[in-house]
């Protein structure tokens, strides 16, 4: 375990570095502060930001650790699947006012192993909040469910733009479906819009929760949301999360269903929407919130927690600019376990954070000590959007068991980048799985007709199809004779219906014939010596990449 974490905190000082410029760092919670006591009871501090200065980034580290000294239940992790918030304190008049930062929902805790004692890592860009973190405030995060180490990364420079001002739109909280729809509490707002600005960003982060009616809302309810601004067209979206691929798994709990909003062990997503284009400084903003009406099914009483928030910024720093945002195969992030250790295309993100639009950029990657090599990206990116990119594989190298990757954009429409200082990012890789030319992939099915929801894929590196297995029986047993040339290879297990291999086990108090039995999913020597067992509670899909030596 000392590994993983050193090659963690690797990735992120290697990410925080690459900038070559100064950073801050405010340390607000550490495993050392004492789990809080109370039902879903938040950790409660003060952070002492900087007073003043320009920041190109602000990232808030938030990392979570499973212990015995946790108090919300017996186990190290807490058993259930809790809402949390991350939200600074902002004095106003006599009170104080909540403003979130994030919104997470813990992972299913029994049984679970999030990173072991060294925790599991995410990372949250919150320079948008940046006219808001300033000087002493107090912050609430996380709950008693598991241990909290939360730290502010305060990068000096130039944004894309400065944020000039936050306001929330609504109150922060908990919402029943009723009172939404039918609009008892969220009313039409009157806002009059920052005159020192530019653009306006509306954000809202919107998580769904309960079983009420016959399709459990909301928490597993679809539901049609809606801002309603001065006239204009309505601007629309639904709140839903495909929870197929969550990198936290297996979890002691319904985790591989997808949800509104949300994913156990993941951030509530947030959706923005640029209202520039109707307004100029110093208008008045008529919004109003809503959202699909109910049926009459007892659907009304399920819950939305939400926060809706108003950005103002002041104009675009520079012409021509872009970002490299991440990094997402070949590293050792946690948040990316799914498709890592990886030998085949590495995949990075990229960001158009220029006025210009973004038509065409120079990548560069490779590994440590090996040959570089640069891909040209032609597209159509507006001003603060992103893509991610699909690299050649780099020619396969003899890995070490731990190696670093970078990437780095230059050349932006084929002229200089105004802003060099976000073109690179460097992370941590570990070896992926190497095999022998030839092996056996075991394949134990599941009954009660699940087993013609799976199929067996295998790749090269370039995506060519080189086996597969599309039709299994249940309750049967295969052994897939695998033959190979040196090389990168993917191997992919799919279900259909995104329950991977694990038996139905919530099924039992209601139907016990309805809950199956596990399948399994194993690699062998070809005579029949155990290489690897695989999990079988994979939900969408495994994915394995691995070398042919």
């Amino acid at each position: 375990m000392k590994r993983l974490f050193s090659l963690l905190i690797f990735t992120l000082l290697v990410l925080l570095s690459t900038a070559q410029e100064d950073t801050i760092t405010i340390n607000v919670f550490d495993w050392n502060k004492p789990s809080p006591e109370g039902w879903n009871a938040s950790y409660e501090g003060t952070a002492h930001f900087p007073d003043s200065g320009q920041w190109r980034q602000i990232l808030m580290v938030k990392t979570l650790k499973c212990d015995e000294r946790t108090r919300a239940d017996s186990f190290p992790c807490g058993e259930w699947d809790y809402l949390t918030k991350t939200n600074v304190l902002i004095p106003k008049n006599d009170t104080v006012e909540h403003v979130n930062l994030s919104a997470f929902v813990t992972p299913y805790g029994k049984g679970l192993d999030l990173g072991g004692k060294n925790g599991w890592q995410w990372v949250v860009d919150v320079t948008d909040y940046a006219p808001l973190l300033k000087g002493e405030k107090k912050i609430i995060s996380g709950n008693n469910q598991e241990l909290l180490d939360l730290k502010f990364y305060f990068i000096s420079g130039v944004p894309p733009r400065d944020a000039i001002s936050v306001k929330n739109i609504y109150p922060f909280g908990e919402y029943t479906y009723e009172h939404l729809a039918d609009d008892s509490l969220m009313k039409e707002k009157h806002m009059v819009l920052d005159f020192e600005a530019e653009e306006y960003v509306l954000r809202s982060r919107i998580a769904g929760h309960g079983h009420a009616g016959p399709y459990n809302c909301c928490e597993w309810d679809e539901k049609l949301h809606t801002y309603r601004i001065n006239g204009a067209e309505p601007l629309n979206w639904t709140v839903w999360k495909d929870c197929g691929f969550n990198p936290i798994h297996p979890q002691g709990g319904t985790w591989q269903f997808d949800r509104a909003g949300w994913c156990p062990g993941s951030e509530v997503e947030k959706q923005d929407f640029d209202i520039t284009r109707w307004f100029k400084p110093g208008d008045t903003l008529n919004i109003d919130y809503e959202i699909e009406m109910y049926c009459g099914n007892g659907e009304k009483d399920g819950k939305f927690t939400m926060s809706h928030q108003l950005f103002a910024y002041g104009p675009v720093n520079f012409q021509r600019d872009a970002g490299l945002v991440d990094i997402i195969r070949p590293t050792s992030k946690q948040i990316h376990s799914r498709y890592n250790p990886s030998c085949s295309q590495p995949i990075v993100e990229i960001r158009n954070t220029g006025e210009m639009p973004l038509r065409s950029l120079n990548i560069s990657y490779g590994f440590a000590g090996e040959g570089i090599k640069t891909y040209r990206w032609h597209g159509d990116l507006a001003f603060m959007q992103s893509e991610q990119v699909y690299l050649p594989a780099p020619e396969l190298v003899p890995w070490p068991e731990q190696t670093v990757f970078f990437a780095e954009v230059s050349q932006p429409n084929g002229a200089e980048d105004q802003q060099p200082l976000n073109n690179r990012m460097e992370t941590a890789v570990k070896r992926p799985l190497v095999l022998p030319s030839d092996f056996v992939m075991h394949v134990e099915t599941n009954n009660l007709g699940r087993a013609v929801e799976n199929q067996l894929l295998i790749t090269t590196a370039d995506g060519e199809l080189v086996f597969e297995h599309t039709t299994y029986d249940d309750s049967t047993t295969y052994d897939h004779v695998i033959n190979l040339k040196p090389g990168c290879y993917r191997l992919e297990f799919t279900d259909d219906m995104e329950d991977g291999m694990i038996r139905h086990w919530w099924n039992y108090y209601e139907d016990k014939e309805a809950v199956g039995i596990n399948g399994k999913l194993e690699l062998h020597e070809t005579d029949g010596g155990l290489i690897r067992e695989l999990p079988y509670d994979f939900a969408e899909k495994l994915m394995l990449e691995f070398v042919v030596k």
